[in-house]
């Protein structure tokens, strides 16, 4: 997504980029640095590898309240 869906950004084909994992772990983690957003922050750890999936769910709950 250009736009990331937790920042309102929606499905439509002209919000949808191709981007490799890597490309997509670092466009999130610039989002991060920029904003300080926690959704990026967990999405950049996670598809770095940076997180196990067990971490990822725990950050993930930690959202919700």
């Amino acid at each position: 997504h250009i736009i990331p869906r937790h920042m309102g950004g929606t499905d439509d084909d002209s919000n949808i980029v191709q981007l490799t994992i890597d490309e997509h772990a670092n466009a999130h983690k610039e989002l991060y640095e920029k904003f300080g957003l926690k959704e990026d922050y967990i999405a950049w750890k996670s598809l770095s590898g940076q997180f196990s999936d067990q971490e990822r769910l725990y950050e993930l709950a930690s959202l919700r309240w």
